[in-house]
């Protein structure tokens, strides 16, 4: 027992665990134990994170209406002393089959290098200092603006019996799933239309750039798909703007 058990995988070496998984089939063929439990156990981290999300909606799949496979992606990831961070699983969209079922336009604003040159530059002209967040599984808190159907394969509800009723059958996207065809403009809609409601405002020639005037001076938002950088010379009104964030 103890000769084997120098061969699990360590924490303190995030490649003692690679290669990683490529699918869910290859996780069910892993010897009963510590390794598979660990990989499972991030899998049924990722199928918590969408039905609590709200992902998916029963519905009946109308005419003509398809259902879009999906695929899994399993990464190890790494922290900067190379030690174990985490074993992350995705559940992602076959993006590349949608193209030909979508008429309309998928394009969305996002930085440019020369705006964030800007961005900074004037930051650093009104001596603030910039903040940066990321939004955790950004794309699942989008709202679909489409009829979009997935079928999560039954095995996944053999393996995970909470969450059996919701695979081996379409089921309609409610939120969005990383991969999808319209997904980064699906949570560009939606970010704009939460900064509107705040009383942001959109530049016309940097629409990734938003300013909120505010009566004691304003505050300056640059969003790249799901990471943001902002900065203020009202010191209230920011703080008003992240505790509106975190809700």
């Amino acid at each position: 027992m103890e000769a084997h058990s120098t061969l699990l995988p360590s924490s303190t070496d995030a490649k003692s665990w690679e290669p990683a998984p490529k699918s869910i089939r290859d996780i069910t063929k892993l010897p009963e134990g510590f390794v598979k439990n660990e990989w499972l156990n991030s899998v049924r981290k990722e199928l918590k994170t969408m039905v609590d999300s709200g992902t998916f909606v029963f519905d009946e799949m109308k005419e003509g209406e398809t259902s879009t496979p999906k695929m899994e992606i399993f990464k190890v990831k790494m922290k900067s002393d190379g030690s174990l961070n985490k074993l992350k699983t995705r559940l992602v969209l076959r993006g590349d089959l949608q193209n030909g079922q979508l008429l309309e336009n998928k394009w969305s604003p996002t930085a440019s290098f020369g705006s964030l040159k800007m961005f900074m530059v004037h930051a650093g002209h009104l001596k603030c200092r910039v903040k940066q967040l990321d939004f955790i599984g950004a794309f699942l808190q989008a709202n679909t603006r489409s009829r979009i159907f997935v079928t999560i394969p039954a095995i996944f509800g053999i393996l995970f019996l909470e969450y059996k009723k919701y695979c081996g059958q379409a089921v309609r996207l409610a939120k969005s799933m990383y991969e999808m065809t319209l997904s980064g403009k699906y949570w560009y809609l939606d970010l704009l239309d939460f900064l509107l409601s705040l009383q942001f405002k959109p530049s016309k020639n940097v629409p990734c750039l938003f300013v909120l005037v505010t009566t004691k001076g304003k505050i300056y938002l640059l969003n790249y798909v799901d990471d943001i950088l902002y900065f203020g010379t009202d010191q209230a009104k920011m703080e008003w703007f992240q505790n509106s964030l975190k809700q």
